[in-house]
């Protein structure tokens, strides 16, 4: 069982409502504090109104995708840790994204909640 710090402030950014919406379910149940964004426009109002700890963010989304993204966020906010989300691990642009360390980790879709949890375990023990 994992043990992750309960109540840290993520981001997820996900342009498909039934993605977010089973992270609202999984993430609230082990009493993380979630703020879901479905674009990255989105996302960037949220970051700069409020200080969160770690951003999940899709690969493909409409607009700017999850690399881009991550990349921003690494620009403006070093201190959040940033997490892929894709169902696209062999993609070149992911694997760069992840090489790079413009995304710490990568959560691959379809998705197990214990996995995510894992990931989030070890992103923000580091």
């Amino acid at each position: 069982m994992c043990k992750v710090e309960t109540n840290i402030k993520i981001l997820l950014v996900d342009d498909d409502p039934l993605v977010r919406k089973a992270f609202i379910r999984g993430l609230h149940e082990n009493n993380f504090d979630l703020t879901t964004a479905e674009n990255s426009h989105e996302a960037l109002i949220f970051l700069k109104e409020e200080g969160y700890a770690v951003i999940i963010a899709d690969f493909l989304m409409p607009g700017q995708d999850g690399c881009d993204l991550l990349d921003q966020v690494q620009q403006q906010w070093p201190e959040i840790k940033r997490i892929l989300f894709t169902a696209s691990s062999e993609n070149h642009r992911v694997k760069a994204c992840l090489e790079n360390r413009t995304a710490e980790d990568i959560i691959q879709k379809p998705w197990d909640h214990a996995h995510v949890l894992r990931v989030l375990e070890n992103c923000t023990q580091r």
